[in-house]
């Protein structure tokens, strides 16, 4: 008797979208997709029956053979990236660096070194320790100016920040704008010196983020070019007791979005369907499977 190789899904744990450009762009989909609706584009095949007066001498028959897949994604909340990817208009964004700021304290009253912890996400050697070489009577001013030459040096800092401030104030601008890292920090204290007053949290003074978004959908009349992309739909595969096992990926290649439907109801949040066609090359699976232990990181 063959195995059979079971599986209990549930649920769209994570949807992966990538373009299929030069430079690829991923938007990843993590309790943002309610619901994918996927329905087979089939090349229909027929059936000629011969048949002589009330016999039938044969049947010659042709399979449904699939195309492809046309797929509706709905969505919990409006993805502003994904909607100008899916419907092909122009999506325009100003985006905000993110800026951190720690406040030197005090007068040295022993020279000596003292010690700066940058913390950030995706900083080579986070949390990285910087020695900076302070001497006797040093103001605020003058640590700070030390301590921003120490750090304009180091090139896992620069890799990812510009190094500013002025009088007491260190600040690090994020070099990538438009993200926000929870994690940035810039802590201070005494090392092998003395008569700083330790700050352990900077202050988080400029959010990283979007500060303008407009969108405008392809113009009426004109040719639409939209950007083809790979879609990788993960759903939970179950245990008896509730927990999840694993994850089976659906993989839909080479899919083309369509103009977006969405809803305005009074009392309801905005909801819309991300209608898209999957069509793949030829000797191209239309959908490809795999079971995965652990989502993409």
């Amino acid at each position: 008797m063959a195995t059979v190789h079971e599986f209990a899904l549930a649920n769209i744990a994570r949807v992966d979208i990538i373009t299929e450009e030069q430079s690829p762009v991923t938007y990843s989909l993590v309790d943002q997709a309610s619901e994918a609706n996927v329905e087979a584009f089939l090349s229909e095949g027929k059936e000629d029956i011969l048949r002589v007066k009330n016999v039938i001498k044969a049947l010659n028959k042709l399979e449904d053979i699939a195309m492809g897949y046309d797929i509706t994604l709905s969505t919990v909340t409006m993805l502003a990236e994904v909607f100008a990817l899916i419907d092909g208009g122009t999506l325009v964004t100003a985006d905000v660096a993110q800026v951190e700021t720690a406040t030197v304290v005090g007068t040295i009253t022993t020279a000596g070194n003292a010690k700066v912890t940058v913390t950030a996400n995706g900083m080579t050697g986070s949390p990285k320790d910087i020695s900076v070489a302070v001497a006797e009577n040093d103001t605020a001013s003058d640590v700070a100016g030390k301590i921003r030459t120490a750090l304009g040096l180091d090139a896992a800092v620069t890799a990812l920040f510009t190094v500013g401030g002025a009088s007491a104030t260190v600040t690090l601008t994020a070099k990538t704008a438009g993200v926000q890292d929870n994690t940035l920090n810039i802590a201070i204290t005494n090392d092998t010196c003395a008569g700083l007053t330790p700050d352990l949290t900077s202050e988080n003074t400029t959010d990283g983020g979007v500060s303008s978004l407009s969108y405008d959908a392809p113009p009426v009349g004109s040719a639409v070019s939209r950007t083809l992309f790979t879609m990788k739909v993960y759903t939970e595969d179950k245990d008896v007791n509730g927990e999840t096992k694993g994850y089976v990926r659906f993989d839909f290649l080479h899919c083309k979005g369509k103009p977006v439907n969405y809803a305005f109801k009074d009392g309801e949040f905005f909801a819309e369907e991300l209608k898209l066609s999957s069509r793949p090359a030829y000797g191209e699976s239309p959908v490809s499977l795999a079971w995965v232990s652990s989502l993409p990181a």
